[in-house]
């Protein structure tokens, strides 16, 4: 059935799985449909995600060589993307309020209703809790709050266990609490065996 608004999705994978790489596609795609879409980074840099954004549609063999950034193909390319309503922010604020504060700029701003989190575990919640599994369990109960009060779809990304190495990851293997899937409409976990 697809996202609805007020939805909170968690995408989540082990490292160096394809979270980030598949939540750019997604947000590139629904950016091509005419819907605003914002990004989040926490960890990687807008010239890096950009540069991954340029080269997601390209189908060439030289992918990874140094000529490609310096071919017409590539330009064209970098010309389709600066149309689309895509925003990637890199989260200087990575408290749970500096990224919702930047969300509703974005609401207000650019008329975005879709945003992507990269990833759960390195946003940090305001006070002190007892500990990072109350702490994310605040920060997931804010993230759906926000998503329903504002009517908007919000896409975490989170990563997963390591007991999870060698078989499909479940709902228990979500990192660092246990509040993730209470607080999550959808879960998507990426494998790759």
């Amino acid at each position: 059935g697809g996202f609805e608004p007020g939805e909170l999705i968690i995408l989540g994978a082990r490292p160096s799985i394809g979270k980030t790489a598949l939540a750019l596609s997604m947000a590139k795609n629904i950016a091509k449909t005419g819907i605003p879409v914002q990004f989040i980074s926490l960890e990687t840099s807008i010239r890096k995600l950009t540069k991954r954004l340029i080269i997601s549609d390209i189908k060439r063999d030289d992918i990874f060589s140094d000529n490609l950034f310096h071919s017409h193909e590539i330009d064209t390319d970098i010309e389709k993307l600066k149309k689309l309503p895509i925003y990637i922010d890199k989260g200087y604020d990575t408290s749970i309020n500096g990224i919702l504060n930047i969300t509703l700029d974005s609401m207000r701003k650019k008329n975005i209703n879709f945003v992507f989190i990269d990833y759960l575990q390195l946003v940090k919640f305001n006070n002190k809790a007892e500990n990072r599994n109350l702490e994310l369990s605040e920060i997931t109960r804010s993230l759906k709050q926000f998503a329903l009060r504002e009517n908007m779809i919000v896409v975490a990304l989170s990563q997963v266990s390591r007991k999870c190495d060698g078989r499909m990851p479940m709902l228990s293997d979500l990192r660092d609490s246990g509040a993730i899937e209470q607080d999550a409409d959808k879960v998507i976990f990426l494998n790759r065996p």
